[in-house]
Order: C-alpha cells, then structure tokens, then sequence
C-alpha cells in the first residue's frame, strides 16, 4: 500500500498534538465547573453554601490542573508518535504524570474543602 508524505512539519504536529489536546482538556474544565457549582452544590439559597461553591469554583478557575495535565501528556504523545514512532512508550508512561497531578489537586481541594467545613460548623455550633 502506498503510504502519502507528510506535508507538515514535526513541529507543526507537534504543536497541533498539544493544541487539540489542551482545547480538549479546558472544555472539559469547563464543562466540570459548571456541573460542580450549578448541579453538585446543592446552597438551595444558604448564603455559606454558595459563599464555599464559588471558593471551589474560585479554585478549580485559578489552577488550569486539565490543561497542566494535557499538556503533560502531549509530550510523551509528541514523543510516541510523531518524534519516535518506533519508541515504545506505553500508555501509563503517557498518561501517570497527568493522573498523580489531578489526583493531587483533587486531593488538595478536598482537605481545604473538609478543612472550611469543619471551621464552618465548629463556629455556628459555638454560636
């Protein structure tokens, strides 16, 4: 079978590899703030609740952890496919640098999310 050459350059795949995949990655962002604050948060109209969902919206907006993450894993697809082709990088290479960043972050909002909660109803219990 005849195989076509390519008309883009290295960098240029490259540079659409990581493109699509931050453009992904912050739609997706995106899309899970929006479920986070309108659907999961539940303040039914309680002034501290919505006061603690717009810190965890605050939060997630501040630090682009999807984008961090897409961009970690670009490289080793840059690597994989376009720089290397015959290198045998695996999936796990390809994507555990991304899940140990977002399983850190995630880890990070729940405590300070706990740690707020936990102050927040020690001072309304003490009055």
């Amino acid at each position: 079978e005849y195989d076509e050459p390519e008309l883009r350059t290295v960098r240029q795949q490259a540079a659409a590899i990581t493109t699509g995949m931050i453009s992904v990655a912050v739609g997706l962002a995106c899309a899970e703030n929006f479920m986070y604050v309108f659907f999961l948060g539940g303040s039914r109209g309680n002034s501290g609740a919505i006061w603690q969902e717009l810190m965890i919206l605050l939060f997630r907006s501040v630090f682009p952890v999807h984008a961090l993450a897409a961009a970690m894993q670009s490289i080793n697809m840059i690597k994989k496919f376009v720089e290397e082709p015959q290198n045998h990088i695996g999936v796990g290479r390809i994507i555990l640098p991304a899940v140990l960043l977002h399983g850190t972050f995630d880890a990070i909002l729940l405590s300070i999310t706990t740690y707020i909660e936990t102050k927040y109803d020690e001072f309304y219990a003490n009055g």
